[in-house]
């Protein structure tokens, strides 16, 4: 059960955009997510307290979360994210709030590649490459209207939009977190 969290709010400038910041940001807590699985065997997650589907915004502000202080101390983000001091305030760790609501961000993938998806479709119904590509370009493009980050992968050298979907849940449901602190079912507080 998650006791505390921290706080990363992303400040405003007149430079750099608060988007550019909070993809910067989030890059390097995931690195720094990585880094703390390999030595503790766990991700922590995460929650967005600004995230607004219909303007399609993460907001400023991401919460880290914590089951006790020294996984805080452990991560030590104030230390490894200190490049970011002029753009960035970290909070103190505080305990959660007693009132909450449970959510769940998770990562919504995307299926637009017409190409990859047609050689399965291909291979699945044993019909031609073409018939398949044909099929996916009838079938109604679907977009994905969710915020994301703009990210860059070190191991493919790409960059790729990373779509974060929200749902408030009913109750707390434990689940595994990822190296970007979502989860497929995993609930986070939400206050």
């Amino acid at each position: 059960m998650m006791k505390y969290y921290q706080e990363i709010t992303i400040l405003e400038t007149f430079d750099l955009s608060e988007n550019y910041i909070l993809n910067k940001v989030f890059l390097d807590l995931h690195k720094e997510f990585v880094k703390f699985n390999n030595s503790n065997g766990f991700f922590l997650p995460i929650s967005f307290p600004m995230y607004d589907k219909n303007i399609r915004t993460l907001g400023n502000k991401i919460r880290i979360f914590f089951e006790t202080e020294s996984e805080y101390n452990m991560l030590d983000i104030n230390n490894s994210l200190r490049k970011y001091n002029d753009f960035v305030h970290f909070s103190k760790i505080r305990p959660i709030p007693n009132l909450y609501q449970y959510g769940c961000y998770s990562r919504k993938q995307s299926k637009s590649n017409y190409n990859r998806l047609a050689r399965r479709y291909a291979k699945r119904k044993n019909i031609s490459f073409d018939e398949a590509l044909n099929y996916y370009h009838s079938v109604e493009n679907k977009y994905i209207s969710l915020p994301y980050m703009n990210l860059f992968s070190s191991s493919s050298n790409q960059n790729y939009k990373l779509f974060i979907e929200f749902e408030i849940k009913q109750q707390e449901i434990f689940g595994s977190f990822n190296s970007f602190g979502l989860s497929k079912n995993g609930t986070v507080p939400i206050f």
